[in-house]
């Protein structure tokens, strides 16, 4: 787009030399005559300019002067976009990794569009050169942040820089391996809490087939794990899904606000907010009443801790005792840590459960794990408050291979998308300025040769929690699929989850014995 504008500025300033030598002469041409003649003379340079720009930017630069002509390109790519997106609609990650594996390369594929470019890294070294060795060369897209600002504030995942470092530095306790362990015992009872209430539903159901949609309970319970493990406040959603915060923030993701969200980040949240669209008093109200309620938290969980410095310790208590977060601050990191740690703990335990029932054989001996090592969990478990669990359940095989497997198979967060902030060299090719460089978690976990993966602030916090989560449900039900199995479809704009939920068919196990 600079090109253009720079194009459009050029030929004013044609116009004007044209008319100044002009003016040299006689003319005999009325007003109307000139001013016609003015137009026309600005429309013929300025289509000129637009046709010269169009061909060095589509065909003369990026074929025969770019440093990056011989990149590897896959064959008709645009075509394939339009066609995955709006005929096959196949997940993102998997389109990108059918791309990578028909285009020979040494670990980038320019994915050349008409006004841009994007380079897809498939090798884990050139990751590594963006993400570890110059991780601030490169930093998430201008307008996702500025969107995504409106919504989380400055936090671990908006910042770029130095305000990166510092709340990298300073949250990095709180998910510290000893932090993790004690929060062990929440997360039990949550679990416990869970399959309790899935029992009672399964109980109530007179068919034969008893059914439940995963993805809800998925999301109820771990909305409920991160409001008392994170924020130290219980929102009881698996009970009564009707905390203010929980609410704000439903309204502000569900599926229908997709579309303001892409529309925010593809032209500005700026432009967006100035059409006629009720979004955007919703999106409004309910951000100011989500960042209200968290300085509400933060203030009631300061007086308590001035009250008892000695109470339970969750990642809020912590982040309070470091003293270094204003309260506005510490609010957008509760947010943060509520996005973050909400979906993409949810959307796992989901296809951890869609996974065991698509391979029978690794559920069946989980379960037997869960029996042979945890006997008491199907009596009421009554180690919500000893936290050997954490000890327990990190050293069982079958569970934490299930675990690295969903993990691995599904990432949460597909692709990620960063710019080059300076001139730079990736694997020795030269990297120009807002130069956009694509990274497929989906792609790298799926390579025959290696699996690999970004270290995540909050990836042990996330493990413990489906630990929990997982441990509890295969202790308590077996299941299996309740839709066909290529219904199945992994969606979403950032977090990849069922696009059709994932509906079970449930049974007690304590029931399948007695049968």
């Amino acid at each position: 787009m600079a090109a253009f504008r720079a194009a459009t500025v050029i030929g004013v300033l044609q116009c004007l030399v044209v008319l100044l030598l002009e003016s040299y002469g006689t003319s005999s041409h009325t007003y109307t005559e000139a001013r016609a003649g003015l137009v026309g003379t600005l429309t013929r340079f300025l289509a000129l300019n637009y046709i010269i720009v169009l061909l060095y930017s589509v065909w003369l630069y990026p074929f025969f002067i770019s440093p990056l002509r011989k990149l590897p390109r896959p064959k008709w790519f645009i075509a394939r976009v339009i066609r995955n997106r709006f005929v096959l609609q196949e997940a993102l990650g998997e389109f990108i990794r059918e791309i990578a594996e028909e285009t020979p390369n040494d670990g980038i594929i320019d994915f050349r569009e008409l006004f841009g470019q994007r380079l897809l890294l498939t090798k884990t070294d050139l990751i590594a050169e963006i993400l570890v060795h110059h991780p601030y060369d490169f930093v998430k897209p201008q307008n996702v942040r500025d969107f995504m600002r409106h919504f989380l504030g400055d936090g671990l995942i908006i910042t770029e820089g130095e305000k990166h470092k510092f709340l990298r530095k300073n949250t990095d306790q709180a998910f510290g391996f000893r932090q993790i362990r004690d929060l062990y015992p929440i997360m039990w009872r949550k679990a416990s809490d869970l399959v309790n209430q899935i029992d009672d539903v399964v109980c109530q159901q007179e068919d034969e087939d008893q059914r439940i949609e995963m993805m809800e309970w998925a999301s109820k319970v771990t909305m409920d794990v991160i409001g008392i493990a994170g924020l130290g406040h219980d929102f009881n959603t698996l009970a009564e899904p009707d905390h203010p915060l929980v609410k704000s923030y439903e309204a502000v993701t569900a599926d229908d606000m997709l579309l303001y969200f892409l529309m925010s980040m593809w032209f500005s949240f700026e432009f967006v907010q100035k059409l006629p669209w009720g979004k955007n008093a919703l999106f409004k109200e309910n951000t100011v009443r989500m960042k209200d309620i968290c300085h509400t938290l933060i203030g009631e969980k300061k007086d308590a801790l001035r009250q008892n410095p000695d109470l339970q310790v969750d990642i809020l208590s912590h982040l309070i005792r470091t003293e270094k977060f204003s309260d506005d601050e510490l609010a957008d990191q509760l947010l943060t840590f509520l996005v973050a740690g909400h979906d993409t703990t949810s959307a796992s335990l989901a296809w951890a459960c869609y996974l065991l029932a698509q391979n029978p054989e690794w559920k069946e001996s989980l379960q037997n794990e869960m029996e042979s090592s945890l006997p008491q969990i199907t009596d009421g478990g009554n180690w919500a408050d000893d936290n050997g669990i954490a000890r327990l359940l990190e050293s069982l095989p079958v569970l934490n291979g299930v675990l690295n497997e969903t993990l691995r198979l599904f990432p949460t967060v597909p692709l990620t998308t960063r710019v080059a902030v300076r001139d730079t060299t990736v694997g020795g090719w030269p990297i120009q300025k807002d130069t956009e460089v694509l990274i497929s978690s989906w792609l790298i976990n799926r390579s025959p040769d290696l699996w690999g993966g970004k270290d995540c602030v909050g990836q042990n916090f996330a493990k413990a929690e489906l630990r929990c989560l997982i441990a509890a449900m295969t202790s308590r039900f077996d299941w299996e699929l309740a839709m066909d199995s290529k219904d199945v479809v992994p969606a979403g704009a950032i977090t990849i989850r069922p696009k059709n939920g994932l509906h079970l068919k449930v049974s007690k196990i304590s029931a399948q014995k007695e049968k």
